[in-house]
């Protein structure tokens, strides 16, 4: 298992991201090894769009676990589906089991997945956005300058609406390509200066499961913790309330 680098736990929390069934045994494993939160992914872009099967059962497990939770789409921008309605099941899903949003987070990247349009591109994420806010949720931005360049051509005006950024940095699958665990090499890009969360490893193993690693600031972030005594699982609780 790849080792956190303790040192810098007063700075930075730990968090895994994950796309695949996770089991409560394994989060707790997590926990127990210094990560506090998981970011589970919710939809993912098969066909035109649909719901994780795996999603509820990885809620459910890293809630129960003791982990925090945050919630993120892999959104079809090439389907018949709107970024709206992409949201909106996303959000219904969560909503029908009872489960509290307070921030959904949307990865744009990968520019080989999306038209070849960025005025399109835009219009896409702009919906999505749009149906966040009125429900009182806040968004999150998982990219990085280079896929945000090539999707959306630099579209700076989102920096203005309050988003957070998960950005990431990595040099390749593996532990063989970690990357530093820290914010000391973001570049600001699209008017964003400051970022939430930072991807720096993909397809490592923790606890036995192949999870992607981040990290986030313990300053800026809330407490991240589930209470197992607390049925209720709240998603999107690392950093504060933007609304």
């Amino acid at each position: 298992m790849v080792p956190l680098q303790v040192e810098k736990q007063f700075l930075y929390k730990y968090a895994v991201d994950i796309d695949t069934a996770i089991t409560r045994h394994t989060f707790t494993c997590m926990r127990n090894a210094g990560y506090t939160t998981a970011f589970v992914r919710i939809y993912q872009p098969h066909g035109n769009g649909i719901v994780d099967i795996h999603a509820l059962s990885n809620l459910e497990n890293a809630h129960n676990a003791g982990l925090g939770v945050e919630v993120f789409v892999v959104p079809q921008p090439q389907g018949t589906k709107s970024g709206s309605v992409q949201f909106d099941e996303a959000y219904n899903f969560m909503k029908n089991n009872d489960i509290t949003v307070n921030t959904m987070w949307i990865q744009i990247t990968s520019p080989i997945n999306w038209p070849n349009n960025q005025q399109a591109n835009i219009a896409f994420i702009q919906d999505f956005m749009i149906r966040a806010k009125q429900y009182r949720v806040n968004v999150g931005l998982y990219t990085n300058w280079y896929d945000w360049q090539q999707i959306t051509a630099n579209w700076s005006k989102c920096s203005l609406q309050q988003l957070l950024l998960w950005y990431w940095n990595v040099y390749g699958q593996g532990p063989s390509a970690i990357n530093a665990s820290n914010f000391e090499d973001f570049r600001p890009f699209a008017g964003f200066t400051t970022p939430a969360v930072k991807q720096y490893s993909q397809g490592v193993s923790v606890c036995g499961a192949y999870v992607n690693q981040n990290v986030y600031s313990a300053v800026a972030s809330q407490s991240t913790t589930s209470s197992t005594v607390n049925k209720t699982i709240i998603v999107g609780t690392i950093v504060g309330s933007l609304n």
